[in-house]
């Protein structure tokens, strides 16, 4: 078996739980360590990717997980989340300033 379908296979396992693990509004930090129990990694080879600076990027940062910022899929989002995008890109905009 490669690395990558071990990967895989790993992933579908406890894709389910992970998933219920990070939407219970616990301690966001307690959520990503359980979440890395479940597959069986740690902070040093785990990254998160989302969609979300706020929530997913943010969070993962927290707990000491690289993070990946990518664009949003889904163009229809609930109100609460366009709310974020648009505070989201304010953020944005600050760090391309600063950095360019």
């Amino acid at each position: 078996m490669s690395q990558l379908e071990e990967i895989r296979e790993r992933l579908d396992l406890c894709d389910k739980k992970i998933v219920s693990v990070l939407e219970e509004r616990m301690d966001i930090i307690k959520g990503y360590e359980t979440a890395m129990k479940l597959m069986g990694t740690d902070k040093k080879n785990t990254f998160f990717v989302g969609d979300q600076l706020f929530t997913d990027v943010y969070g993962a940062n927290r707990t000491g997980i690289h993070s990946i910022l990518v664009t949003p899929m889904n163009p229809k989002e609930e109100i609460q989340i366009v709310i974020k995008r648009y505070f989201e890109k304010i953020v944005l905009w600050q760090y391309r300033k600063k950095k360019y």
